[in-house]
């Protein structure tokens, strides 16, 4: 082997090192994605206030809402989702595909249509269901958690379906 040959061989090796610490590199900064994330939180966390407003449509139905909030970064999720090969299945299967394994925070509303739930900093996605008999409500709410007390409405406005069940 010539002196040309060791040359090449060496900046081959050196490349791929080089390659190999870049990956690394990034690998180390990219968020966890372990099940329990929402259930172990590195800093304070803050008190999340959950609001039902009641709309005619609701016809002052009970506050029987179930809450899950789910430690996900729902925009990430989206653009994974439209950046990817995934045509034979629905954004909504997606995103369940992605949350399987997640422990969500659970609330229920009070009787004047509050919940307190405590989250730690970053994003959430929040889903609420109200069911009253032949009628469901739906809300699904990508939420950035941060500061001491924070407040999200559930209301008409920002609901994402309403259905008649038959």
């Amino acid at each position: 082997m010539n002196a040309n040959g060791i040359i090449r061989l060496i900046l081959a090796a050196a490349l791929l090192l080089s390659l190999y610490a870049a990956g690394w590199n990034i690998y180390r900064q990219l968020p966890g994605d372990s099940a329990n994330a929402g259930a172990i939180s590195a800093g304070p966390e803050t008190e999340v206030t959950i609001i039902k407003y009641d709309a005619p449509e609701f016809n002052g139905k009970g506050n029987d809402v179930a809450i899950e909030a789910y430690r996900i970064d729902f925009a990430t999720i989206r653009h994974e989702f439209m950046n990817g090969p995934h045509a034979e299945i629905s954004f909504e299967d997606f995103l369940a595909k992605r949350m399987k394994g997640k422990m969500p925070v659970r609330a229920t509303l009070d009787s004047d249509g509050h919940a307190v739930i405590k989250l730690a900093s970053g994003n959430w996605w929040l889903h609420a269901t109200m069911a009253d008999g032949e009628n469901a409500v739906e809300w699904r709410l990508p939420i950035t958690v941060a500061g001491n007390k924070q407040t999200v409405e559930l209301t008409k406005d920002n609901a994402y379906e309403r259905s008649k069940k038959f």
